[in-house]
């Protein structure tokens, strides 16, 4: 089951900028078993550039750890159009510790992040819109399978 996700916008400090287009709509699996979370490059890659990810050729894009930590950002995800769910994720639930070795000049901690354009871990592998971990520790998820609903909150 997919539910329709119709839009994507960063607030900061009360400013709303939103990276997807008026009227977006795209199906999205909400998938406990995924890590991270894929989705169409047009409304990843704009907002990856937008927070300062500097690009890397073994993490895809890193920022330091310290940046978004205690930063109270979010990003807002948002289904079923301007009346639907809204969720609400915390930028610090994004980022992925590396690891001990790959530190910035200043020796902060690289972070990876925890959402991913389509299709952009070397082969494609990865094609669907799909929200994974990083997104679910936000939201409270209901599946009805007998009615083949899902609801956000």
């Amino acid at each position: 089951m997919t539910v329709a996700f119709t839009s994507l916008s960063v607030n900061d400090a009360g400013s709303l900028t939103t990276f997807t287009p008026n009227n977006y709509v795209a199906p999205v699996v909400l998938d406990s078993g995924t890590a991270s979370a894929f989705l169409n490059p047009a409304v990843v890659n704009p907002l990856i550039e937008n927070v300062g990810a500097i690009p890397d050729p073994n993490y895809g894009y890193v920022v330091s750890c310290n940046i978004y930590s205690n930063y109270s950002g979010s990003l807002v995800f948002g289904f079923g159009g301007p009346q639907g769910a809204s969720i609400v994720v915390p930028f610090k639930e994004l980022l992925i510790p590396i690891g001990k070795p790959y530190t910035f000049a200043d020796g902060s901690q690289a972070c990876g992040r925890g959402l991913w354009p389509t299709a952009d871990l070397g082969s494609g592998e990865i094609s669907a819109n799909i929200l994974g971990d990083t997104f679910m520790r936000s939201a409270n998820i209901i599946y009805d399978l007998d009615n083949k609903e899902i609801s956000l909150a």
